[in-house]
């Protein structure tokens, strides 16, 4: 069963996203995943140097069109599933479900690159 709403957070690094994240994932109707089209950017990105960077490639699916279509189908029957990305993650995937299709609802976190954010 797939849930009924899916909101896309798009955020840019170091916004406060994952503490909106850890809120959305208080509500017993909701199902939250942190960047799940992170490894799928990363793979084709090897100019990026992770620490992490190959366990997390073994692991991962790494075609972002499987991983759409996975999230589509998933959450809560009648309930919220809550995707955080950062928005460059979505670069190299064209005419995306994750988009386009009427359960998503979009939120844009944008943040003044010359401030600085202190928590």
């Amino acid at each position: 069963m797939a849930a009924s709403v899916i909101i896309n957070l798009w955020s840019a690094p170091r916004c406060c996203s994952t503490a909106l994240m850890y809120s959305f994932a208080q509500r017993s109707d909701t199902t939250v995943m942190d960047e799940p089209l992170y490894a799928s950017w990363l793979a084709k990105h090897p100019e990026c140097a992770r620490p992490y960077r190959e366990e997390l490639l073994r692991a991962s699916e790494l075609d972002g069109r499987k991983v759409v279509a996975s999230l589509l189908s998933l959450g809560p029957e009648g309930g919220v599933l809550f995707l955080k990305h950062i928005g460059k993650f979505i670069e190299d995937l064209e005419d995306t479900d994750l988009v386009t299709s009427s359960r998503c609802v979009h939120v844009f976190l944008v943040r003044n690159r010359v401030e600085k954010v202190s928590l």
